[in-house]
């Protein structure tokens, strides 16, 4: 999701592949329910590409394919670069684009475990930013570029948690470890969202980082998961007592 843009990116199984799609969000002019808009096919090609992620500006959208770890334009036609090579040594895997567009924060197994890695675009480097997390996925940045959250099996409790990690000295501290995954920060970065099975059906939670009091938002009987929180816009209808916490 981008933020600035207000566009969503994703992949969607085209023919015998998947394939990156984008589209614009609006209000429907009956309900003002959100509505997609505008949809532009991204990539056409015999492999697959899927897990992107986009600049909050909307200019650039990162994502995995059959060669690696890709960046490409906005738009229909917008250039492909490979940043990241496939090898077949190591695995690496859940790429996400900086807000800023400068890094690609990624996991890889290169150091023989999966961790936290970053893609410095001006340099062209990747280095590894956390050690002994175990990072799983569910990695996000935050809007300033300035921390990360990732899903890490490294807790006390032996269960997955929600970790932050500070993307220039690699520092850690972990938050929950309820089987918890999939986080993503608010707009200001002061309330994080996850997927938890800690009640038992995957649901949405809400955790306010200052004081580490955390909501459950869903009671759904199916799985509620990947939750993005949306940055206000008049071309969306204002929050109501149901959904405020997840707007």
């Amino acid at each position: 999701v981008s933020q600035g843009a207000r566009s969503l990116v994703f992949a969607a199984q085209q023919g015998a592949g998947f394939e990156l799609y984008e589209a614009r969000w609006a209000a429907q002019l009956r309900t003002r329910r959100p509505t997609l808009v505008g949809l532009t096919r991204l990539t056409i090609n015999v492999m697959d590409e899927f897990a992107p992620s986009v600049t909050a500006d909307g200019q650039w959208i990162a994502f995995s394919s059959g060669l690696g770890i890709e960046v490409v334009g906005s738009g229909e036609g917008g250039a492909r670069h490979l940043l990241v090579p496939t090898v077949e040594e190591y695995r690496d895997f859940a790429p996400v684009i900086s807000p800023d567009g400068k890094e690609i924060a990624f996991v890889s197994d290169r150091g023989g475990v999966p961790e936290l890695w970053i893609y410095d675009r001006g340099s062209r480097q990747a280095r590894q930013v956390t050690t002994g997390l175990a990072v799983l996925g569910g990695v996000a940045w935050r809007a300033d570029s300035r921390q990360l959250v990732v899903t890490t099996g490294a807790t006390p409790s032996g269960r997955t948690g929600i970790a932050l990690v500070d993307p220039v000295s690699g520092s850690s501290r972990i938050i929950t470890e309820e089987e918890d995954r999939n986080a993503s920060f608010s707009a200001v970065g002061d309330r994080i969202l996850f997927c938890s099975t800690r009640d038992g059906d995957a649901d949405l939670y809400v955790l306010t980082l200052s004081t580490g009091q955390t909501q459950r938002l869903t009671f759904s009987a199916g799985v509620d998961d990947n939750p993005v929180f949306l940055a206000p816009s008049p071309a969306l209808p204002p929050p109501d007592s149901t959904t405020d916490q997840n707007e």
